[in-house]
């Protein structure tokens, strides 16, 4: 038989999307599934839309928590998975039906292989165009320190967690964080580091549903400074590391930082006074050698050294501009 995945799904007040995603699970063409529904503590339907599912599919199991976050209810049900492989899936999303049967391939043609994830777009209703069945598709290695630049440039291995397949192995003692709106970017990075060789396929077969309530919409002031936070946390392990990326690393922050900056700058002004020191605090702990950047463009560089100037004015005049939002 086939090796099982585990696929884990934390729910909470979803039950407008949950019947898609769940959906698109138990229709897998890959069928050895243990289907792990994470009610975190919901308030409308879908604790019983998870317990409709439990009785029909024998594959699929149902924990009902007190709410305690997304990060909370992944470690649980980690504690209690019985695949080889792990898989995530957010509950207002949706796979094509042969994703894990292409994904598990890859590891069916090379056993050394830790991780695999496959390519997702953007969607805004449940008909998002995802890749075709019959399409040939081409596979790409990568070690760790090949990963973990693509990663950091957030062109591959991206913090997101649902689309991939994970070794059970390189994920057993990492665990997501606790009592955070993210949890995915203190994560993804050493999952990562814990790999040996890593495969993408090209292929869009995860769609991501944007929508104006999910946690990455509706960001508080707080939530920005802790995105800031989980990049100079990872900044600080690809330091000890992977220090031959410390200034790729540190520009990443800068990005952020800046990102952030404007964000709060444009939609509260006083906000923003309250919180400059501590975004202050991240960037100057970044050192940033200029040379040392091949993978950013003049104008780039250009923004990096007026912010240097003045941070102020540079966040004032990239709003001003339209740039960076």
């Amino acid at each position: 038989m086939n090796p099982l995945i585990s696929v884990i799904v934390p729910i909470y007040n979803v039950e407008k999307y949950l019947t898609r995603c769940v959906d698109s699970i138990v229709n897998q063409t890959y069928k050895n599934l243990e289907i792990i529904l994470v009610d975190d503590g919901s308030t409308d339907k879908s604790s019983e839309i998870c317990d409709l599912y439990a009785n029909s599919d024998n594959r699929i199991k149902v924990m009902h928590l007190s709410n305690g976050g997304a990060g909370n209810a992944r470690n649980i049900a980690l504690n209690f998975v019985h695949g080889s492989y792990v898989a995530f899936v957010d509950s207002d999303d949706y796979l094509e039906d042969t994703a894990y049967e292409k994904l598990m391939n890859v590891f069916f043609d090379d056993c050394d292989i830790d991780i695999a994830e496959f390519d997702y777009c953007n969607c805004y209703d449940d008909n998002a165009f995802l890749e075709s069945h019959t399409r040939d598709f081409k596979v790409h290695y990568y070690n760790t320190e090949e990963a973990m630049y693509e990663h950091l440039i957030e062109r591959n291995f991206k913090q997101v967690i649902w689309n991939k397949i994970y070794n059970r192995n390189v994920i057993e003692n990492i665990r997501f964080p606790e009592n955070r709106s993210i949890d995915d970017e203190y994560w993804t990075y050493r999952v990562i580091a814990n790999a040996k060789k890593l495969a993408r396929i090209d292929e869009k077969l995860y769609a991501y549903r944007q929508r104006d309530l999910s946690i990455m919409h509706s960001m508080k002031v707080s939530d920005m400074i802790e995105s800031i936070n989980a990049k100079y946390i990872r900044h600080l392990f690809v330091l000890e590391k992977f220090p031959e990326y410390s200034t790729l690393s540190a520009y990443s922050v800068w990005c952020v930082s800046m990102y952030q900056s404007q964000n709060i700058k444009k939609t509260n002004s006083k906000q923003y006074r309250e919180v400059k020191s501590q975004i202050f605090f991240y960037v100057k702990n970044c050192k940033i050698v200029m040379d040392d950047i091949n993978d950013i463009n003049l104008k780039q560089k250009f923004w990096l050294f007026c912010s240097n100037l003045s941070w102020d004015l540079t966040v004032k005049l990239r709003n001003l501009l339209g740039i960076g939002l």
